[in-house]
């Protein structure tokens, strides 16, 4: 990745309110996540009037989201806000966020949900028609942090943009090196998705890098592999999706090599000597939304976004009819012939 982002950087430093904001050109790199920002609205503290209403512009990418369980709950870093509020200048990227309102509309939707729509939308993970397919259910990942049985585990959703790291085996001297640590690059407001080699014993991910990751606004992480240190993770209330865990630690057994490409997650055999996968594997390009909860892992390339949100909004509508009258004792064959085949969509 190379050049400069277009976008200008508004500066204002709220210990000196009485300066008025300057703009300068923004010679970071670029960077398809925008930081959530929030000004202290203190009586001596105001923000830039950037707008009509004296506020700067919305930067975020990411929602809040949770299930229609009303104990359920969105899941939202803690330590965001302390973490601005140390900042001596607040910086607000004026770009606009790539369908922030689509992001919104999806929250309401599980993973399951969200399945059944891409499959009606053709991505049927059959590997003999498509042996790679672009987004899709990412078999056999899991919820590992927050505890999926205990506590606010099963009401946890993550939603977010994804951004990649593909990782190598350690013995390869070949492969690039990213010229930062993984999580120091990763955008605040994403869920990292990170590809490892099969046949990978080792952690892929630690305590540290959860502490690291939060302080940065990552909303959650995904593993095609293993992760170490639970605890730390489950006391941090960060959110971790892996196949398994482990006591090994990262090195010597697998490195960083490649941020923000396209990375193929292949699925696992069910059984040690399986020859034959008919499952195809899921591709996932950084900027693909990402949505995970206590059911799995789901992958929604951006173009269809809006077609899912349309299916996931009437099936939920048909499903909420069809509860009621199983739950009132009616025939699930009856319900489905008059709720699903009837309106099927």
């Amino acid at each position: 990745m190379s050049g400069t982002s277009p976008f200008n950087i508004l500066v204002w430093n709220p210990n000196r309110p009485e300066r008025p904001p300057r703009e300068r050109p923004n010679t970071r790199m670029p960077n398809a996540f925008s930081q959530v920002v929030n000004f202290d609205q203190s009586p001596n503290s105001n923000p830039p009037s950037s707008s009509p209403s004296g506020s700067p512009p919305s930067t975020s990418t990411s929602a809040s989201y949770s299930h229609s369980n009303p104990r359920s709950h969105s899941y939202v870093p803690p330590y965001i806000n302390s973490y601005q509020a140390n900042q001596s200048e607040m910086e607000v990227s004026t770009s606009v966020s790539p369908q922030p309102s689509l992001i919104e509309q999806l929250s309401p939707f599980s993973s399951c949900e969200i399945s059944d729509a891409l499959i009606k939308l053709g991505l049927t993970h059959n590997a003999s028609e498509s042996p790679v397919q672009r987004g899709g259910y990412i078999p056999d990942i899991n919820m590992l942090s927050p505890s999926p049985t205990v506590g606010d585990g099963q009401n946890t959703r993550v939603c977010g943009y994804a951004y990649t790291v593909k990782m190598v085996r350690g013995d390869d001297l070949q492969a690039p090196k990213p010229a930062q640590h993984f999580v120091d690059a990763a955008p605040a407001g994403s869920v990292a998705v990170i590809s490892v080699p099969p046949n990978i014993k080792s952690a892929a991910w630690g305590g540290l890098m959860t502490a690291g990751a939060q302080f940065r606004g990552v909303h959650g992480v995904v593993i095609d592999g293993r992760v170490r240190d639970l605890i730390e993770h489950r006391a941090a209330g960060f959110p971790v999706f892996a196949r398994g865990h482990s006591t090994l630690g990262q090195s010597p057994f697998t490195r960083p090599s490649e941020l923000n490409v396209p990375v193929t997650i292949l699925p696992r055999p069910d059984f040690e000597g399986a020859f034959e996968n008919t499952f195809s594997a899921v591709e996932v390009h950084p900027g693909d939304i990402i949505v995970a909860d206590i059911d799995g892992v789901v992958c929604i390339p951006p173009e269809l976004l809006a077609s899912v949100i349309d299916s996931c909004r009437y099936s939920k509508q048909v499903d909420e009819k069809c509860m009621i009258d199983i739950q009132q004792g009616r025939s699930i064959q009856e319900t489905f012939q008059d709720w699903r085949k009837a309106t099927k969509k």
